[in-house]
């Protein structure tokens, strides 16, 4: 009987310890869901516009990953159209959305709970470069468990 009880005490034991180690393990190493990130869309007036997005990190450490943006042709926009960027689909919203103008350096940062930026373009002749980044931050320490980058260029005719 007293083995019995000890077998069962150990039993017990390694089945606290190993399910220690998986909540200790899931709550510093939290998962995104899928494979990588979801798409956004983008559209200038409703039509297609030229772009690349690349998901750069998924489930993993992102905070020391660098990205370089891609060179990409410009697309011809007037004075008075709006470039619509969207991420209503995505199971998984991002915690955090960059707009970056890579030509003048400028950056917004949205704390979201909207799904789309509209975004007015530039009236200069010369080509603007911009860059959307999508921060997803998982865990009790809100480590950066995903992000993309969607890159395009306009240029005023």
């Amino acid at each position: 009987m007293k083995k019995l009880y000890i077998m069962l005490i150990t039993i017990l034991i390694i089945i606290s310890i190993i399910f220690l180690v998986t909540l200790v393990k899931n709550s510093t190493n939290p998962r995104l869901d899928g494979k990588e990130a979801p798409s956004p869309k983008i559209a200038l007036n409703g039509k297609r516009i030229e772009h690349k997005y690349e998901s750069f990190c998924w489930n993993q450490d992102c905070s020391q990953m660098k990205h370089t943006p891609p060179s990409l042709p410009a697309t011809a926009v007037k004075g008075d159209d709006m470039i619509e960027i969207t991420w209503d689909t995505f199971k998984e919203k991002p915690n955090r959305v960059i707009l970056h103008n890579i030509t003048t350096g400028e950056t917004i940062t949205y704390h979201l709970t909207d799904s789309d930026i509209e975004l007015d373009v530039p009236k200069q002749a010369n080509p603007f470069q911009y860059e959307v980044i999508f921060q997803w931050y998982k865990g009790a320490s809100n480590d950066l468990r995903g992000e993309s980058f969607l890159s395009f260029k306009v240029k005023a005719s």
